[in-house]
């Protein structure tokens, strides 16, 4: 999907926010991603990062992964019971994975359980023209975007401020991939077809 004219322009927004927000935790060098999939992203973390690490409960996702280019490590696990010691990394991201996960904020909790400085969290904007159309246009009969529970800002940002609790040291928001790239990404405006929350934490213990 992300070779089509409409993928690679999400694609472009989704590596712009991960940038952006990256580059707000410069004491990430240790990466895990969330819901990897086929590892296109994880892909990518590895060229900003000095290790990327990309986790999903699919085998059959991660064989993708491993067999689609340069070896890059994998877990076979689950984002709800992450098989991680806590602090493992410096950040956790999750990439339009939060919207399909059964319970998001005991996901969160692990997310930031295993992260030492960081997490970066991207979904699907509720209040985009895209997230109408999954409520009541054409995409709601979509058997996969159908079921996704999009988010706004402030309901994603909530839900990152209660999952990390008092280690929240800084949350930052920004938005992105709008209809024929009206706005740059990232923007301050809260309507882009895609959302990234990030969070700034302080170390487990400290």
């Amino acid at each position: 999907w992300y070779t089509t004219p409409r993928g690679l322009r999400v694609d472009r927004a989704e590596r712009a926010l991960l940038d952006w927000h990256l580059a707000q935790l410069p004491r990430a060098e240790r990466l895990l991603e969330i819901g990897c999939g086929t590892g296109h992203f994880t892909r990518y973390l590895a060229t900003r990062a000095r290790l990327a690490v990309g986790l999903d409960r699919s085998a059959g996702m991660l064989g993708a992964l491993r067999q689609g280019g340069p070896y890059v490590p994998a877990v076979l696990g689950d984002a709800h019971e992450i098989p991680m010691r806590s602090g493992a990394v410096d950040a956790t991201v999750l990439i339009t994975a939060l919207e399909f996960l059964d319970d998001p904020v005991r996901a969160l909790v692990e997310a930031g359980r295993v992260a030492q400085h960081g997490l970066v969290v991207l979904t699907l904007n509720r209040w985009s023209l895209g997230g109408v159309s999954r409520r009541i246009g054409p995409q709601a009969r979509q058997p996969i975007l159908g079921q996704a529970r999009d988010y706004s800002v402030r309901s994603l940002g909530a839900l990152v401020r209660a999952a990390v609790g008092r280690r929240l040291h800084v949350l930052r928001w920004r938005s992105g991939c709008f209809p024929g790239d009206a706005w740059p990404t990232p923007s301050r405006l809260p309507l882009g077809d895609i959302i990234a929350v990030g969070a700034a934490l302080t170390p487990p213990g400290a």
